[in-house]
């Protein structure tokens, strides 16, 4: 509801919102802010009335201030539009949608920068007068971008950077009056990194009939203050939506005690392949809450952390629309047999972002060389290609009909590869304790345990 002041005190609050040196133009801050000094009054719009009264009429406007948090959010790579706090955002198509953390919505990669600017803009319906501009902007570390802000007739641009995860960058503008009916912002990468909006926000002036009303909160205005990261618990089994464990943790050591590790080839495939199978099968719907404890992130409990780009996605399953299930081994290549548990093996299930999952399609592994027919699985700054090849090896040993070859299409229902660049991955890309951990975590479940995780110098003695 709107509320109606004294005119009197106009001159108070024009004091609060414009408590920065008047501003013209945004200037560039001179280094990524990673605490702002100031942030939109809890993020929640409100509106306040002022009036003018004399004894022949009576004039009343209004201040609307507005915030949205962008934290959390992922927008559709190929344009779209989001009602936000009363509000409706038009955005165009991206060159990659990462999903939404800590810092924000994510614009691009830094396979894919966003080098062509990408905008997103509202419409107010009526002509408004904006008093104040707040944007929090982020950039993968090391990374800059260039915004562009225009309102009616007025425009300005300048340029951020991040040199940490947890910087931001503010972007401030007060003092403004200006008289528009539309806000459009633009971004664009100045360097082959992520760019991240972290939230808008602004002042705006309306009349009190108008029918913009930016205190309906259409949707919750979530995430921390930008400097901090969003906290949740750890996952443990047996709680929530997360199914308890099956058996008690094992060390290598006792699991592999009967293994010659000395041997090579068909002998120790064979021995190891006898070890593997000797599993407890989970399905297919349950890997979706098993995957929030097995791949949740060494450094933000209460999130899995996404192969192929490693971003942290909060664990909790909605449906798919964030995080989804992926097949390290392609489910078309998985073609062994009706009673096959290959589909539903979590060595071989990996928690994906959504767009990411439905992106790759059944491409083999091999080094980034355009072709249609082969992902390389980094992209972004973390390394996966060791991950993707000692999955690879493990289930080339635990399903018998798979194959691994350098020529994979050959038969596409059956075989993986490229067998050479995954033997060279698993050299150049050590073991991760985030693979010891889901590796460990994965046997309270299965049983189970991927060798090639605990011992990856195998790999040559059985495949070359």
């Amino acid at each position: 509801m709107k509320s109606k002041l004294s005119l009197i005190a106009l001159g108070t609050i024009g004091l609060l919102v414009a408590s920065c040196s008047n501003t013209s133009s945004i200037a560039t801050p001179s280094a990524p802010s990673s605490t702002p000094s100031s942030l939109p009054p809890s993020t929640s719009p409100t509106s306040s009335t002022l009036s003018s009264s004399s004894s022949s009429s009576v004039q009343t406007v209004v201040l609307q201030n507005y915030g949205y948090s962008f934290v959390g959010t992922t927008l559709n790579a190929s344009g779209g539009s989001l009602s936000a706090n009363g509000l409706t955002w038009d955005y165009g198509s991206l060159a990659y949608a990462g999903p939404g953390d800590d810092r924000g919505t994510q614009i691009g990669s830094s396979k894919k920068p966003q080098t062509d600017p990408w905008t997103i803009e509202t419409d107010f319906g009526e002509s408004v007068v904006i008093k104040e501009i707040e944007i929090v902007l982020a950039t993968a570390n090391g990374g800059s971008g260039k915004y562009a802000v225009e309102a009616g007739d007025w425009s300005s641009s300048g340029t951020f950077a991040s040199q940490a995860m947890e910087d931001r960058t503010l972007v401030k503008i007060t003092d403004l009056a200006i008289s528009a009916t539309d806000f459009s912002l633009s971004l664009s990468s100045q360097a082959s990194k992520a760019l991240y909006l972290n939230q808008i926000a602004f002042l705006v002036e309306t009349a009190s009939d108008s029918a913009l009303d930016l205190s309906d909160s259409s949707v919750d205005i979530g995430g921390d203050t930008p400097d901090e990261p969003s906290k949740e618990d750890p996952i443990v089994p047996g709680k929530g939506e997360v199914p308890d464990i099956n058996f008690e943790p094992i060390s290598s050591e006792v699991y592999y005690a009967d293994v010659d590790f000395s041997a090579s080839g068909p002998t120790l495939e064979n021995t190891l392949h006898e070890l593997v199978s000797d599993m407890h099968f989970t399905s297919y719907d349950d890997a979706r809450y098993m995957l929030q404890y097995t791949d949740e992130s060494l450094t933000q409990p209460g999130y899995v952390y996404c192969t192929y780009d490693g971003a942290n996605i909060l664990a909790e399953w909605k449906r798919g629309t964030t995080w989804n299930r992926e097949h390290t081994w392609p489910q078309s290549r998985l073609i062994i047999g009706e009673d096959s548990h290959a589909k539903n093996d979590l060595h071989n299930l990996r928690a994906a972002n959504n767009t990411i999952n439905s992106g790759r399609g059944n491409q083999y592994f091999d080094e980034e060389s355009g072709s249609s027919d082969s992902y390389f699985p980094n992209l972004e700054e973390d390394d996966f290609r060791g991950d993707v090849a000692r999955i690879c090896f493990y289930m080339a040993i635990r399903y018998d009909g798979l194959k691994l070859s350098d020529n994979p299409n050959e038969e596409l229902s059956v075989s993986m590869g490229k067998l050479s660049t995954l033997l060279r991955w698993n050299k150049e890309d050590p073991v991760s304790d985030f693979e010891r951990q889901r590796n460990d975590r994965i046997y309270c479940y299965q049983h189970n345990r991927n060798p090639f995780i605990d011992h990856p110098e195998i790999a040559d003695r059985i495949f070359e």
